[in-house]
């Protein structure tokens, strides 16, 4: 008998150890080591390359492991029964838009990606639930490793920008070497799913060495958000720091301690590192802030209503914002409602707001409830962390397209599906639900019947697609989230 249970352990370990590792390496070592010297068509391609490779292996994972795919079907009947209901229905809603749309292909593109994005959160969820203590290291580990490796990349360039020729990190020329960002604000993303994590270690560390060390480098990662003038980023953290602020009672002051300290310490290195030491000449974050309106988003969201009120039920197709004839340099409209509504029609853009809303409320009642009740401090800040990241993301999302990019999909598979684990942890799941069992097998073969169709009309040269679209539309642009993201042009 004793045999048997270690056996089992083990098994289970090993499980969690296959989740965590392939999604580590993704967020760890491609932001880090990726370099192309020469041009930065490749460079995000990596990253959705990379992507996708890591999704399908999960889900053929997924697929092929009883114990996942009842795990991961069990955390699923826990989700209120109201958006069991409607899930399937924005599933279905997306599927007769993709059909009525002008590139059947793309569409069903992004509804594969969308659906190996849901269907992995919940797979991460329950490799969390195997061992939560153990995940919560886990998750530690592939912050630190991801903040720490890019901190590294980025002090090297900057090293041979001060003793050699080499172009400071953030300017539009160090596109072609170690950044490995086509766009710096992909980067920002990043940070925002990170930045309140690392602050909460600080909170959370009991060691004055190690705290220290976190602080300094918490504080170098907030230096490259006012150094990228991360204007997003740096709103969608502080916003949601007084939500945070308003939920913490005793713990509050020491918080707030250790984020004016990240604060103070943050603008310090950039004065010193940014200002007195080299010369910057791209905008700075006090620049962005006095900009009028937010970057071209005000009038580009209102250019939407016109679309929207032609087809307000079906929208346009899935991924068909970025479609060129829109005559527009962006793969998205920088605000996931206004791509939803645009894109699916009103009634899915309202009932995923409804889904995403009463999941952040739920999660919140979660982690802040009942706090004195918890014995283990140090587990309840790790919740505070992963609510605090979730939070802020969701709002950078409605002014960026922070849910659209390669990196930070992953990393919202990681983080919410840490979420979704602590919000269950407690929960009966004991008896394994045949319909969310098939689901799962659903989602996965729509998912493989997409992707394997957009590769028969385009192959698997990503260059190819652009030649009918720019034919078709008679432009000599082209704009499309995949594979570009929107932001480079091809003449």
């Amino acid at each position: 008998m004793l045999g048997s249970y270690l056996m089992i352990k083990e098994l289970s370990k090993k499980y969690v150890y296959l989740g965590f590792i392939p999604i580590g390496m993704y967020l760890v070592l491609l932001p880090a080591l990726q370099y192309e010297a020469n041009a930065i068509v490749g460079l995000y391609n990596t990253k959705r390359w990379g992507q996708l490779i890591l999704f399908l292996f999960l889900a053929v994972v997924l697929l092929f492991s009883k114990p996942l795919k009842n795990e991961s079907s069990q955390l699923l009947a826990q989700i209120p029964f109201y958006a069991r209901i409607l899930l399937p229905i924005v599933l279905l809603i997306g599927i007769i838009s993709s059909f009525q749309s002008v590139h059947l292909e793309w569409a069903l593109l992004e509804i594969s990606n969308l659906c190996l994005i849901f269907v992995l959160t919940f797979l991460v969820a329950a490799v969390c639930q195997r061992d939560i203590g153990f995940s919560a290291q886990a998750i530690k580990l592939i912050v630190l490793l991801a903040v720490g490796m890019y901190l590294l990349k980025f002090w090297t360039g900057y090293g041979l920008h001060i003793f050699g020729d080499y172009p400071l990190w953030g300017s539009d020329r160090t596109k072609m070497g170690l950044t490995g960002f086509a766009s710096k604000r992909h980067f920002n993303h990043i940070q925002t799913w990170t930045l309140p994590i690392l602050i909460s270690f600080i909170w959370m560390e009991r060691k004055k060495a190690y705290r220290i060390a976190l602080l300094l480098l918490t504080s170098c990662w907030g230096m490259l958000v006012i150094a990228s003038a991360a204007r997003g980023t740096f709103a969608a953290i502080f916003i949601s720091l007084f939500v945070i602020a308003f939920q913490l009672k005793k713990e509050r002051h020491e918080f707030f301690k250790i984020v004016f300290q990240v604060i103070i310490l943050s603008t310090f290195f950039y004065v010193v590192f940014f200002i007195l030491l080299v010369d910057i000449d791209s905008e700075s974050l006090v620049e962005r802030f006095s900009e009028k309106g937010v970057g071209g988003r005000k009038e580009e969201w209102l250019s939407l209503l016109p679309g929207i009120l032609a087809n307000p039920l079906l929208g346009y197709g899935p991924m068909h914002y970025s479609a060129v004839y829109l005559d527009n340099g962006w793969g998205h409209p920088h605000n996931w409602l206004l791509q939803f509504i645009y894109e699916w029609g009103i009634p899915i853009g309202v009932m995923m707001l409804g889904i995403f809303l009463h999941g952040i409320l739920s999660f919140s009642k979660t982690v802040f409830e009942k706090v004195s009740d918890y014995r283990d401090i140090y587990f309840w800040k790790f919740k505070v962390a992963i609510f605090w990241s979730i939070l802020a993301s969701f709002l950078h999302a409605f002014i960026s397209g922070i849910l659209v990019t390669p990196v930070s999909q992953v990393w919202f598979i990681l983080i919410v599906g840490m979420g979704i684990a602590l919000h269950f942890k407690h929960a009966n799941t004991e008896s394994i639900n045949k319909f969310n069992k098939s689901i799962v097998i659903v989602l996965i073969f729509v998912a493989y019947s997409g992707f394997g169709f957009w590769t028969y009309n385009h192959g698997l040269n990503s260059n190819n697609y652009k030649e009918s679209y720019i034919e078709y539309y008679d432009s000599t642009y082209f704009h499309p989230r995949f594979w570009q993201q929107g932001k480079i042009g091809f003449k």
